[in-house]
């Protein structure tokens, strides 16, 4: 299996934006199936 990592917003920033305004989330990915393929 694969971990996939992505940062999500967790709230709209004023000004300039702070780590505690993002969230990072992890998933993960299940195997290709036939004809399937994973790029990454």
């Amino acid at each position: 299996m694969v971990v996939s990592k992505a940062w999500t917003l967790r709230q709209h920033f004023q000004g300039f934006p702070k780590a505690s305004d993002f969230h990072l989330r992890e998933e993960t990915l299940p195997q290709p199936k036939n004809g399937q393929v994973r790029i990454g």
